[in-house]
């Protein structure tokens, strides 16, 4: 699968919403980046842009927000191993409210609901039960494709409508 959609990534925006999610009770590098990942594919699906777009690597423990993980490794001075580190972060201020829409904070709570509060294992089991998450790791992919994570990947109507606009639509 070629990715055919690519969106900006807004560290900024990612940067708020680890605080946000930090501010609703999440601490755990792990969990929060799955939580990241998770918002982004409910916006997508719901709203056709992602919370952030930030780039999802595939890992061993699952999808990972790259941009993400380097603001977590960089601004709370941690390593990269997310799913054996038992560091809890502690926020260094309050969300910028104006950085996230609505619809974002909407998103960002669904995946909160889901993740948060679970152990590590029971994180990963939910991450690696996403429907495209078998095939990525089949393929070798080293990145999840925009348009898998689109409710029918390539089959959705609006990839279909937005691929029919050339070869590459950024956000």
């Amino acid at each position: 699968m070629t990715t055919r959609i690519t969106f900006t990534v807004d560290r900024q925006k990612i940067y708020n919403a680890i605080l946000y999610i930090m501010a609703h009770g999440e601490r755990h590098p792990y969990n929060i980046m799955k939580i990241l990942s998770k918002a982004d594919i409910i916006h997508l699906n719901g709203y056709g842009r992602p919370v952030a777009g930030d780039v999802l690597l595939v890992e061993t423990h699952g999808t990972t927000p790259k941009y993400a993980k380097d603001i977590v490794m960089a601004t709370w001075g941690i390593g990269d191993d997310f799913f054996n580190n038992n560091e809890e972060l502690e926020a260094k201020g309050e969300p910028d409210y104006d950085m996230l829409s609505g619809t974002d904070m909407i998103a960002l709570n669904d995946a909160i609901a889901i993740y948060k509060d679970k152990s590590p294992q029971e994180v990963e089991n939910l991450n690696h039960s996403e429907p495209f998450w078998s095939d990525v790791k089949e393929k070798g992919l080293d990145v999840v494709p925009a348009e898998a994570l689109l409710d029918g990947g390539e089959d959705n109507q609006f990839y279909s409508y937005l691929a029919s606009f050339g070869p590459s639509i950024v956000f």
